[in-house]
Parts: structure tokens; C-alpha cells; sequence
């Protein structure tokens, strides 16, 4: 454990994240040169460093490679997440303690059985795809929507057409009336050829 009041952040100042980039950087440099964890030969490292800095605010937990299967990103991000009511309320040992609580029993767990990880995936990604798929849903629903108001538009359109072309007509003089306008009795159909 690497546990600081502050760090100093000049030499990061062109960083976006700043803290969180020192306190990997620190904890990656501490965990080597003071070699922590044990040799696994080809494995590399079977240890961890959990570096805080309190005024900074930045948490950092640097693993061997031996550990990289047991100990995952996400699980990390568990622990570290674990620890952050404690360290609100200032209880740094508290939290401490329980962050190598909960590395320990990750550790004897052994790496991520595969309905963690099918976990972690459906959660990782289901949110995102949820999101897609709603906003291509309201697209789709939008475009359905246009094209509907098009069609009714385009159908509108064509009967005042229709009505103007009659009122033209019957301004011309080439309309007939087919019915009596006050009894609405039909016409007698004229013979053919005939101009009334």
C-alpha cells in the first residue's frame, strides 16, 4: 500500500485526466522498483500495489502480469468502487482494508468464471445497444411518421385538384348538370351526339 497526502502534478499539467494518469504512473513505478509480489517465472509478478493519494483524490491498483486474469479491470473497478463511501467519510484505513479484503478473496477465487464475464459483457454493452436501439426506433418511427403525412398530404393535394378542375370547368361552360338542383332528381340522359 502507497498511501500519499498529495502528489505533484506539475510534470502532468498537459494531461486531461491528471490525477488519474500520475497516480498510474506512480503506482506502476513504485510497484517496480520496490518489486512487489513474488517471481512467478514466465508469469511475471504475483503481486499488487494499491496507491492513494487523499487530497488528490485518485485511487490506483498496479498488478503483476500473474495477476492480470484474476485480478481484471472490471474487478478493480469493483473494489476501488467498494472504497469510495469510506474514503468520503474519511475513514482511510477502513477503506484500505477493505479494497485487500476483497483482492484477497478475488485471488482465492481465481480468474473470472464465465457467467461473470457473460455478466460483465450483457451489462458493458446492454445499455449502449438499448440506447441505439431506441434511438433508431424513434428515427424509424419518424421516418414512417413523414412519410405517412406526405401520402395524406399528396392525397389531399390531388382532391383539391380534382374540385379546382371542376370549378374551371364549370366556369368554362362545359359542365352539365347531370341532376335538378332542387329536387336533385336525375337528368334524362341526352342522345348522343346531341349538344344540349
Amino acid at each position: 500500500v502507497a498511501l500519499v497526502q498529495k502528489m505533484d502534478l506539475r510534470p502532468f499539467n498537459y494531461l486531461g485526466d491528471r490525477e488519474e494518469r500520475a497516480a498510474e504512473i506512480f503506482a506502476r513505478y513504485v510497484h517496480d522498483d520496490w518489486g512487489v509480489g513474488v517471481e512467478t517465472g514466465n508469469c511475471g509478478g504475483a503481486g499488487f500495489l494499491l496507491f492513494l493519494s487523499i487530497e488528490d483524490r485518485a485511487i490506483y491498483i498496479s498488478r503483476g502480469a500473474a495477476l492480470e486474469a484474476t485480478l481484471t479491470d472490471r474487478r478493480l473497478d469493483r473494489v476501488m468502487d467498494k472504497m469510495k463511501d469510506s474514503l468520503r467519510s474519511q475513514n482511510y484505513g477502513g477503506a484500505i482494508l477493505q479494497a485487500l479484503e476483497d483482492m484477497r478473496a478475488y485471488i482465492e477465487k481465481g480468474p473470472p468464471t464465465t457467467i461473470e464475464t457473460f455478466t460483465h459483457i450483457v451489462i458493458t454493452l446492454l445499455f449502449p445497444i438499448l440506447w441505439i436501439a431506441i434511438a433508431f426506433g424513434k428515427c424509424v418511427q419518424n421516418m414512417w411518421q413523414q412519410s405517412r403525412h406526405k401520402r395524406d398530404y399528396a392525397m389531399v393535394a390531388s382532391q383539391l385538384n380534382e374540385i379546382e378542375r371542376a370549378e374551371a370547368l364549370a366556369l368554362q361552360g362545359r359542365y352539365r348538370a347531370t341532376s335538378c338542383p332542387i329536387c336533385l332528381e336525375d337528368f334524362e340522359a341526352p342522345p348522343e351526339g346531341s349538344l344540349e
